[in-house]
């Protein structure tokens, strides 16, 4: 297998594995930290929420300095120190305390700035114009396995439990949580370097910190990026829907909790895995054949599929249930089926913005591909940390609106700064074919 499509298999393996463990518990934790509560009083019933909010936020004030950190130390290093803080927030909920919860919470989000930035990075580094779109296609697939084996060990550990987390069951699902995450360490300090030389001013620029901290802010007022960062903007708002406040509203919707128990957040965790990674097998694997009609029609794909989904939603899950436990129905009485299929459509969609998201930052920003990706994850997560801490606070209805207006908006930004560089990328090449052509004729 040829060195760099190694790498990239390597890289989603990784973040599969420590995945596994932090996206699964984002799926229970407002769940857990409840029954917590109800316990012990030690933390509040919203702090499922807080405690998100504070990683994404912390994750946005990281992505400012992530770049110049990782043009001194690499991509590597920076990905391995990342991913030990994702091991530290699930160690903490061997015993839970607010004061704990809330500054390792903190914590792993300066440390995801280092891990997310440096992933971007390290897939440039493998990837070139025409490889962009099938590694990170590649990489969200398999990456996106982690919710498969998540929800499925849920469903195990949920047939010898009740709809109420005790402190034993707790403790066995964020050992294994953390087992799972250091797993995924080991396999990024295993990662070989990228098969690509650097020229000597990318060398010379490791070495000055200012210029890339400013590097960083200059791109992110670039007038691309500002458009862009509306599609960002949602990525992040979609990205708390799907993985944690979606899973909540259905675990406080008792029509539903009372059928299926806690078996409903390990479906909902399996479905969701399984729309993402036939997102990411159909634009990676298969990216080839699906790539050549370009971004255009799939990022349009995922936002006619999360407009049906809010929809969907809409009908089937009462308006309160994503702030606390209610009897109440939608239009119409909760169905299990029709809540795994928006789950599925979440995933599914989910992958269809992320996977192009990742092959125009790779394909337009290869030479600034640290700066690029740490803009785009401060904008994502950014509008991640308010809709954390919204969330709690506003009704499901209200946050469907808010996702709907988002996807509109999103598509018409992606289309407009897509269809500028694309223009202006082709006509580079006619430039340069033209120019080649002149020398030619003239020798």
């Amino acid at each position: 297998m040829e060195a760099r499509t190694w790498n990239i298999i390597q890289l989603g393996v990784g973040f599969m594995l420590l995945f596994a463990g932090f996206n699964t518990q984002n799926f229970v934790e407002q769940t857990v930290l409840n029954s917590v509560a109800e316990d012990t009083g030690r933390v509040d019933e919203h702090a499922g929420y807080y405690s998100l909010a504070i990683v994404y936020g912390c994750l946005t004030v990281g992505n400012l300095v992530a770049a110049p950190i990782i043009a001194v130390i690499g991509a590597k290093v920076a990905m391995i120190i990342g991913s030990l803080t994702y091991v530290l927030f699930l160690l903490s909920f061997l015993y839970v305390d607010s004061w704990s919860l809330y500054l390792v919470s903190a914590i792993n989000g300066l440390g995801g700035a280092l891990l997310w930035t440096g992933q971007g990075n390290y897939m440039t580094l493998n990837s070139d114009d025409f490889t962009a779109g099938r590694n990170s296609g590649i990489v969200w697939a398999i990456y996106q396995l982690c919710l498969v084996s998540g929800g499925t060990f849920l469903f195990i550990v949920f047939q010898f439990t009740d709809k109420h987390f005790d402190q034993s069951t707790i403790r066995i699902l964020y050992s294994v949580f953390a087992v799972l995450g250091a797993l995924g360490v080991l396999t990024f300090v295993f990662l070989r370097q990228p098969p690509k030389q650097e020229s000597s001013s990318q060398k010379e620029q490791k070495h000055d910190h200012v210029k890339n901290i400013l590097a960083t802010f200059k791109l992110m007022f670039s007038k691309d990026m500002m458009i862009l960062s509306v599609m960002f903007m949602y990525s992040g708002i979609e990205l708390t829907f799907w993985s944690g406040i979606y899973s909540t509203s259905l675990a406080f919707t008792n029509k539903l909790a009372d059928v299926a128990g806690n078996n409903m957040l390990a479906y909902n965790a399996v479905a969701i895995g399984l729309g993402q990674i036939m997102g990411g097998t159909i634009f990676g694997v298969f990216g080839e054949r699906t790539n050549k009609f370009g971004r255009y029609p799939i990022v349009l794909l995922g936002c006619v599929t999360h407009l049906l989904c809010f929809a969907l939603i809409f009908i089937n899950i009462p308006t309160q249930a994503a702030i606390h436990k209610t009897d109440d129905i939608s239009i119409i009485s909760p169905s299990i089926p029709l809540a795994l299929l928006c789950s599925a459509l979440l995933g599914f969609g989910d992958s269809c913005w992320n996977t192009q998201i990742y092959s125009m930052l790779a394909t337009f920003y290869k030479k600034q591909s640290s700066e690029g990706f740490a803009v785009m994850k401060f904008f994502n997560c950014l509008s991640a940390c308010a809709a954390f801490f919204y969330g709690s606070k506003i009704e499901l209805r209200y946050q469907l609106g808010i996702l709907a207006v988002g996807a509109l908006l999103a598509f018409v930004c992606f289309f407009g700064v897509e269809r500028k560089n694309t223009a202006a990328r082709v006509q580079s090449k006619i430039s340069t074919s033209s120019e080649v052509s002149i020398v030619k004729a003239l020798y």
